[in-house]
């Protein structure tokens, strides 16, 4: 979704399809202007549209957290989705509330419990909590934490601070007895030093503070424990870990050699190959500082090593790590996205279409292999699939070509059209339904012919492709259609689509100078069709018949220009009349007339369908269905078949008449050749 003035805070999905994204809202950052609180997708996050909600209006959402109540459906167990959204930081103090994973919202104002809201964590449908602020001037305001046990309905105050500037921000539960939640502290007095963080061991019954550490630079933001006892969090100017559940802790920048003192640490992501393993990025861009800093831990934070080079020319703010290549990381710059795939050695920034556009937050998608960013300004941007970019290695970029493996590509059967937008809906491109070859080229190809093609695997031409030749990653996108039928020629514009192939294996063939590459591809059909392989079959073999016959009349008009041709031109050379030649010019004229239009300035058509149009309409509409023909169809083409059998019919007869006797005359008269008739199989390589 890209919508200039919006900016995400939240985001969560049901599935790898639903989830939901909250925006801040107005009038509290500059340049916002998105009133729209909730947006949903169903698909993904291919499309998004605006939740529609009953209630009090929602300025904006800081949260959302999401529970899977589990039970008996007709003797399966099912899951029913609560959904709980709230916010926002600068105020007013709402909630929204869905009990059916999100077709049906209600809001509700909690402005008599607090002034602001940061976070929520809810255990069950029932059970949970929330951090937030007492005012919503700061200068008033006491932390807080409120805990619910009728799943939002009524809310309990089990702490506050005694201390002004203060709000909760984000929470953390390892277990459902222990929890922890950061106390932000906005104090102007530079002697309040002391940062806390609130810790109950008793599921929320109670807290106690505990001390972080004496810095005013310090204010918290996120936190996360692995356990009741590790964890971490991040600060403005650094981070922190403690082993021992919060007695002692840890500034994990103090081994990070180049880091400016008081630079926020802006996110902190734990690798998915090692416990010890994790990345941190900072952000001084507030203080003047535009350098990228990025570290990386090997030792759970004892040791940090920079993997920001030059080639990152803005500050970052984000960084996640591939799920399957432990070398390929993604960074969120000021300046767009930006991409490792030797563990940080070297960077490069991704320029396939991404703007260049702030990158606040990015997620990878677990089984979609989408990389979804979170911009400012820019809404949100997806790359649908980053497998490629998983698979590029020192080893491929010493060959001239290299393809990336495919799984099997699906052959669809529904529009990628996505519909109009309403107003309040905003709707992005669908990612295309084509298959996607992709290969990659160690350098740009400059000399010499490159194309592609489709084949069968005993080498049939089906299809031509037009190849990348850029230095990367190149994509070729095949709408798995074969080649479209020679369409005889005349006046008017109507042409026979190509073709849908059917499923099965293919090679793609690139030809680069003298090289030809290879690739094997299988082509299968939606599980989920309704179709029959009886009805695809039948489909099928109408469809090829058709196809010929729209081949055969093309050769026949051909054919009829081709003598016509040579009749004119005796005509102009010999001013005497011939009777022969006038009937021959007279006949092919009538037939053609009604085989093809022959009025008209090629845009627009002047006469009535004649045979070549009608041939074309019915394939274009049997080819692009893939069930069996209807009757009505199947009687139409029969009909056509019928007319271009008779047309056949009559030229054969005036080939051994008319002009059999037009033949003989010109190779009396060498002042006209006879024409060069090509045969079926070359006319149709024209």
């Amino acid at each position: 979704m890209e919508k200039k003035g919006t900016f995400f805070r939240s985001i969560a999905f049901v599935d790898s399809l639903v989830g939901f994204a909250g925006t801040v809202g107005t009038d509290y950052f500059p340049n916002v202007t998105d009133t729209i609180p909730l947006y949903e997708t169903k698909d993904g996050g291919k499309t998004w549209k605006p939740v529609d909600y009953k209630g009090p209006y929602v300025k904006g959402l800081c949260a959302i957290d999401i529970v899977k109540e589990q039970y008996i459906n007709h003797g399966k167990i099912d899951y029913k989705i609560h959904i709980y959204a709230v916010g926002r930081v600068g105020s007013p103090a709402n909630m929204m509330v869905s009990h059916d994973g999100g077709l049906t919202w209600a809001s509700n104002s909690m402005n008599n419990d607090c002034k602001m809201l940061f976070d929520i964590n809810m255990f069950d449908k029932n059970n949970g909590f929330v951090c937030a602020a007492t005012d919503e001037d700061i200068e008033k305001s006491n932390a807080l934490i409120l805990k619910t046990n009728d799943g939002g309905k009524t809310w309990k105050k089990v702490y506050q601070s005694n201390r002004p500037f203060e709000g909760t921000w984000k929470a953390s539960f390892p277990t459902n007895k222990v929890g922890y939640v950061t106390i932000q502290s906005y104090n102007p007095d530079s002697n309040v030093k002391q940062q806390r963080i609130a810790k109950t061991i008793d599921g929320g019954e109670t807290w106690n503070e505990i001390n972080l550490v004496e810095d005013a630079e310090a204010r918290e933001f996120g936190l996360g424990f692995i356990d009741e006892n590790h964890g971490f969090v991040g600060t403005m100017n650094t981070g922190y870990e403690t082993k021992d559940g919060g007695k002692t802790w840890e500034n994990l920048t103090k081994n990070i050699t180049g880091l400016p003192t008081n630079t926020w640490c802006y996110h902190i992501e734990a690798s998915v190959f090692g416990k010890e393993v994790a990345y941190a990025v900072f952000d001084g861009h507030t203080k003047n500082d535009y350098t990228a800093y990025i570290y990386k831990t090997t030792d759970f934070g004892k040791t940090w090593q920079s993997i920001a080079t030059s080639e990152i020319t803005a500050f970052v703010r984000n960084i996640q790590e591939d799920y399957v290549n432990k070398n390929l990381l993604y960074v969120g710059a000021e300046n767009g996205l930006y991409i490792t795939l030797n563990g940080g050695k070297s960077w490069a920034p991704f320029t396939n279409n991404f703007p260049k556009v702030a990158v606040h937050y990015l997620e990878l998608h677990p089984t979609k292999h989408a990389l979804v960013a979170a911009t400012h300004g820019r809404g949100i941007i997806i790359l649908d699939d980053i497998r490629p970019l998983r698979s590029i290695n020192e080893g491929l970029l010493t060959k001239n070509l290299s393809f990336f493996e495919t799984e099997a590509f699906v052959l669809p059967e529904k529009s990628n059209f996505g519909g109009t937008a309403s107003e309040n809906q905003f709707v992005g491109d669908n990612p295309s339904s084509n298959a996607k070859i992709s290969y990659l080229l160690p350098k740009r190809h400059t000399f010499g012919k490159m194309t592609g093609e489709i084949t069968t695997l005993d080498g049939t031409l089906v299809s031509k492709l037009e190849v990348g030749k850029n230095k990367g990653i190149n994509t070729i996108e095949w709408g798995f259609n074969g080649i479209a039928p020679k369409v005889a020629k005349g006046k008017g514009f109507s042409v026979a689509p190509p073709p849908s192939v059917i499923a099965g294996k293919y090679l793609v063939k690139i030809s680069k100078g003298n090289e030809v590459f290879e690739k094997q591809i299988e082509v299968i059909y939606d599980s989920t069709s309704l179709f029959s392989l009886d009805d695809r079959a039948k489909q099928q073999q109408t469809t090829q018949a058709v196809y010929q016959m729209i081949q055969d009349l093309a050769y026949l008009v051909y054919q009829i220009d081709q003598w016509d041709a040579k009749a004119l031109e005796f005509k102009a050379k010999n001013t005497k009349s011939n009777k022969t030649v006038e009937a021959i010019t007279k006949e092919l004229t009538a037939m053609r007339n009604t085989l093809v239009v022959t009025t008209g300035d090629n845009y627009v058509g002047a006469a009535e369908d004649e045979l070549r149009e009608k041939f074309n309409e019915i394939f274009s509409t049997v080819s692009s269905y893939f069930g069996a023909p209807s009757v009505s169809e199947l009687a139409n083409i029969s009909a056509l078949e019928n007319e271009l059998n008779k047309a056949k019919s009559e030229f054969n007869t005036l080939k051994e008449t008319k002009i059999k006797d037009f033949s003989i005359m010109l190779e009396k008269n060498t002042s006209v050749t006879k024409p060069e008739i090509l045969p079926f199989t070359e006319f149709i390589k024209q």
